[in-house]
């Protein structure tokens, strides 16, 4: 097995605290701007909590920095170890792709944020991807991750489909275009979210043969 020298081990811990330091700050930032648009419209804190942690783009960059967060300052604690394992840094690799893919194709078209906003737009949809599968290929070792582990990686966002759906049929209100039956109806929306579980489990596929794979010059 392939085991880290000073030098990388050293760059990896650099970049994770990159990505960290640039999660947390555009998280938290984008979350009071969110907030206080939530209170001028009359939603209030809680509001504007609730729709801010509804979306897909914010609960994976957010993962991203809890789990960064955890490798960098207690490696050796439950969660530190939990998010050094190979197939777990797949899986977050994989959300975070989706993440960037899916803005850039479906959704960035939609938005013209200027200032701030776009520079959480810019990290949360651009840098963080690229960034964060940077670090995934340097920490995850060949050989490491198994096609099994794609079974366990689709409960994340189908799980927050599941909720999305059933909040937004209490509340009117969905986080996506793509998604939203009250504008495309029930069987044209539940296709788009079974799309975006298609396509997760198609770039995961992708990660695991880069890892499983052995290339030969």
């Amino acid at each position: 097995m392939d085991r880290p020298t000073a030098g990388p081990t050293r760059r990896l811990t650099g970049l994770a605290v990159v990505l960290a330091v640039a999660g947390w700050a555009a998280i938290l930032t984008q979350m009071v701007l969110s907030v206080n648009r939530a209170v001028t419209d009359g939603r209030g804190v809680t509001g504007g909590l609730v729709s801010y942690f509804s979306y897909f783009t914010i609960l994976t960059n957010l993962l991203i920095a809890v789990a960064l967060t955890a490798k960098v300052t207690a490696p050796e604690s439950r969660a530190g170890r939990f998010f050094s394992q190979p197939n777990v840094l797949t899986a977050i690799a994989a959300y975070i792709a989706i993440v960037g893919l899916a803005y850039h194709l479906l959704l960035s078209h939609l938005y013209n944020p200027i200032g701030i906003p776009w520079l959480t737009d810019l990290i949360f949809h651009y840098l963080m991807p690229a960034l964060f599968l940077a670090y995934w290929w340097l920490a995850v070792p060949h050989g490491q991750i198994g096609w099994g582990d794609l079974r366990g990686w689709i409960w994340y966002p189908l799980g927050y489909f599941g909720y999305i759906f059933a909040r937004g049929a209490l509340t009117g209100v969905y986080p996506y275009p793509f998604v939203d039956p009250t504008a495309l109806g029930y069987p044209r929306a539940m296709a788009h979210g079974l799309g975006m579980l298609g396509g997760l489990y198609a770039i995961g596929a992708v990660l695991t043969g880069l890892k499983t794979v052995r290339w030969r010059a």
